[in-house]
């Protein structure tokens, strides 16, 4: 006996029930692995490597800067450096043999640049006078204030510059009284001081950059692992939805059995 249309369409939408059940069914696997894979990597997210704090350049005094000064308007009759504050403090015996040492190593530049500037033999300064214009007090202050890094950029400034060619063409033209050396004495020691307070600034800098840097990593750390914790919990979720839909199909399943058994038991008794 053919079976009504009814139960024909209704074996019909159950078909294509089952298909979207699977499909449904599929889908939703593939998100829960995904949620929670991706859930699992975010939780174990661990913080980046922040870039330590960089050291500041050693300072460095160039002679090109002074010589443009220089060059541009000459000063005269400048008096040696003094300390920042005008004190003079208590010797420090120990620093003696450097001053010494450097003053008479800046001599040494000093004399060479005399030569160089052809000045008069009786206008020439000597050594002895050259050493006692030296505040040696002063300098053993400044030598332990500031260390060896600036006697020996003190030492190197002075000999790059007395030889240079257009301080001689200065001197030259000045006819010996161009001051070139307590000028640059004091502008190589007032620059000095500049490059300490920058790389004291960048230090400093540096620390603040590498401490937002660790706050925000660490932010960034908490929040992920948040967010990935609350995959986990929403991909637990989505499992559970699978399971409520394969139990659907299931159900489905055993309907459509079902109707198979009740079409066999009703073939006999019609026949």
């Amino acid at each position: 006996m053919t079976r009504s249309l009814m139960t024909r369409v209704e074996e019909a939408y159950l078909r294509l029930f089952r298909i979207a059940l699977l499909v449904l069914l599929t889908l939703v696997l593939v998100a829960t692995v995904a949620m929670a894979v991706q859930g699992a990597m975010n939780a174990m997210t661990k913080p980046k490597a922040i870039q330590p704090a960089r050291e500041a350049p050693a300072p460095a005094v160039g002679i090109e800067a002074f010589i443009e000064e220089f060059d541009k308007e000459p000063m005269r009759d400048t008096p040696p450096p003094t300390d920042a504050g005008g004190a003079r403090a208590k010797p420090d015996t120990t620093l003696d043999d450097k001053v010494t040492a450097q003053i008479r190593k800046l001599y040494g530049y000093f004399d060479g640049y005399q030569q160089a500037c052809r000045i008069p033999l009786d206008a020439q300064v000597d050594q002895r006078t050259f050493e006692s214009s030296f505040d040696r007090r002063m300098m053993r202050n400044l030598f332990k204030e500031l260390g060896d890094p600036y006697i020996e950029s003190q030492a190197g400034f002075e000999k790059a510059l007395l030889s240079h060619p257009r301080i001689i063409e200065i001197c030259v033209e000045k006819r010996g009284r161009a001051q070139v050396f307590w000028t640059s004495m004091n502008w190589h020691l007032d620059q000095w001081r500049v490059k300490i307070k920058e790389s004291e600034e960048f230090a400093v800098a540096e620390t603040e950059r590498v401490e937002r840097e660790t706050i925000a990593e660490a932010a960034r750390v908490a929040a992920t692992k948040a967010a990935g914790i609350q995959q986990l919990l929403i991909s637990l979720g989505m499992f559970g939805a699978f399971f409520s839909l394969a139990l659907l199909l299931i159900f489905a399943k055993i309907e459509s059995n079902l109707r198979g058994v009740q079409v066999i038991e009703r073939a006999p008794q019609d026949a």
